[in-house]
């Protein structure tokens, strides 16, 4: 699924645990809108590429596993190759803008309602196997 210079692929919506598994790739040399994760923490893989989140001392590189309690606000920024992570998150997702006001929010069920229709929109049939 596209979403400006990001597109993911869901693995699982966990609908008894607000659970959502999905692979993120990102284009080169991206800032991604600043966010914070509620309700739950969030679980990252780094498959391809390198990425940071503004303001840290640490570069996900291949293999690298990030762990992220709920609450921190960031922003992630991406190096000079296309970038592939795992991530495995619960809650919810809130997008913010430059005065820190909540732009927007995904949750598992805005990001399954996504899915569903851009799968719609684009002939694609709906894995429903990967809905619990």
């Amino acid at each position: 699924m596209k979403e400006a210079n990001c597109y993911f692929k869901p693995l699982r919506f966990d609908l008894a645990t607000g659970t959502w598994i999905y692979l993120f790739k990102i284009k080169s040399n991206q800032v991604l809108t600043r966010h914070r994760h509620t309700g739950g923490s969030v679980i990252e893989y780094n498959i391809q590429g390198r990425w940071r989140y503004e303001g840290r001392h640490w570069m996900a590189k291949p293999g690298t596993f990030i762990f992220e309690p709920p609450g921190d606000i960031h922003t992630l920024i991406t190096e000079d190759e296309e970038v592939i992570t795992l991530f495995i998150l619960g809650g919810s997702l809130q997008y913010f803008d430059q005065d820190n006001q909540v732009i927007g929010q995904d949750d598992i069920f805005t990001v399954l309602k996504k899915y569903r229709d851009y799968c719609d929109e684009n002939g694609v049939e709906v894995r429903e196997d990967l809905v619990y």
